[in-house]
This record gives structure tokens, sequence and C-alpha cells, in this order.
């Protein structure tokens, strides 16, 4: 039996239309957590893969040992969509991704999240699959894009001295919801109020050890551990937060 069970989305007996969305904090991905989520999944030994990621981390060793551990979940086929700044994806990549069962996005940084969310073809594809019924998991800086709005760079180049911070409209997957590192939170306190008050948006900081999952129309709870909350004009720490607790709709 999955360690999950406990926290299945409320109404996974009923037929939905789009697929399962996981946010998984990446020091997750070595524990059975990974393992749990492909077996609800229902692609273990069948399933076809695409995993999101720069150019830059493609052959890192957080994705390679990804790719590893979906190999040993027999999950095979797995594809690499690696992206570059102002380098849209092919129509190959396009159709691989929109017709993928799994989809995986992860990042360490919000260096390209700028180029995904004015790549049409990319975020189309992603709708695709969400809507086709794919599962997507969200990894790191990968689950920043699902929100209503996403914090992005004004340049790609994580080393520009000079970058500051700034939102645009993310894949809009979570309504009312802006998803972001734990750390941006507490480094962006005064941003991040006024972010809230004047889009009337939950913030939820996740870190290392944090899980949500989307789903039948709600963002759920299902691993609090470094995660900060500022709803409702407040803030909320991990130990105030329970599981299950619903954060936002969408």
């Amino acid at each position: 039996m999955s360690k999950l069970d406990d926290y299945k989305c409320p109404d996974a007996s009923l037929e939905i239309d789009q697929g399962e969305v996981f946010i998984i904090g990446p020091e997750l991905i070595a524990k059975n957590v990974f393992r749990d989520v492909i077996e609800i999944s229902g692609i273990k030994n069948k399933g076809y893969s695409v995993v999101i990621t720069s150019a830059a981390e493609r052959d890192s060793k957080p994705i390679l040992s990804l790719l590893s551990q979906l190999k040993q979940l027999k999950v095979h086929a797995n594809h690499v969509v690696a992206i570059s700044d102002s380098v849209h994806i092919t129509n190959a990549e396009s159709i691989e991704i929109s017709h993928t069962d799994l989809l995986i996005l992860a990042f360490t940084g919000r260096h390209f999240h700028r180029s995904i969310l004015e790549d049409s073809a990319m975020v189309s594809a992603i709708k695709v699959a969400h809507q086709s019924g794919s599962m997507i998991i969200a990894i790191g800086a990968g689950a920043d894009l699902f929100g209503e709005h996403t914090v992005v760079s004004t340049t790609n180049n994580p080393d520009d001295q000079k970058k500051q911070i700034e939102f645009m409209e993310g894949l809009g997957f979570a309504e009312n919801i802006l998803i972001d590192k734990s750390s941006f939170f507490e480094n962006h306190e005064a941003w991040i109020q006024k972010f809230a008050n004047e889009y009337k948006s939950a913030c939820a900081g996740i870190g290392g050890k944090t899980m949500l999952q989307l789903c039948g129309g709600e963002v759920l709870v299902i691993k609090p551990q470094d995660m900060i909350l500022h709803e409702n004009g407040k803030i909320v720490i991990a130990d105030k937060i329970f599981k299950g607790q619903k954060i936002a709709s969408y």
C-alpha cells in the first residue's frame, strides 16, 4: 500500500478530465515518496515520461539520478527536453510533451521561467498533457510555474549582479496562489505581503521536504515540512500547517 493513501485527493474515486499534479521538494526525490507517486500514477512497467529541465542541468547529478530512478521503477522510454534561453521547443518535442504519461519539470533556479512561459508551444503542450490526464510532477523551482502568477528574473543570466525580480502570468493550474521557495518568502517578506494584498492571493513557500497535490479542484498539503504559507494576511510556518490542509482552489 502506498504511504500516500491517507492523503489522496478526496475526488480520487471520481472520473476526472485532468491529471494529477504533485509538487515535490527536491530532498524527497531520493526517498520513497517519489516511488509512491509513480505507483499512484499507474504507469509503472508501461509508462512513457518526459523530463523538462535546462540545458545546463541536463547532465547534472540530480537529473541523472532522477532518470536512474525512473528506470529502476520500470518507467521506460524516458525523454529529456532541455531548454535554452530564447530557444523554443521543436514540434517533435511539443508532441512528446503533450502525449506523455508522466511529465516532470525539474529546475534548481528561476533563470528559465520566462523562457518557458513565453514559449507558447511549451505552455500549450504542458496544458494539453494535463487536460489529457497525464500525471505531472514539479520538482524544485519547477513548482513555481503552476500558480496564477510566478516570479521571474529580469535576466536569464544567473551571474548577472544587476538582475531583479518581477512576476508574470504563470501556467494557471492553481488560481489565487503564488508558489515559490520558502527562502524567497523569508528574504522578500515585504514584497510577498504587497503581492498578496494586491491580488488577494495565497502564497505558498515550499522547501526541500514539502509536498503538495493539485487535484479535484483543490491544492492540498501532503507534507508541510519546510513550508511557509501566507494566507489571509497572516504568515503561517510549517508546524502550524497540517496534512490535508486546503490552500487554494483552481
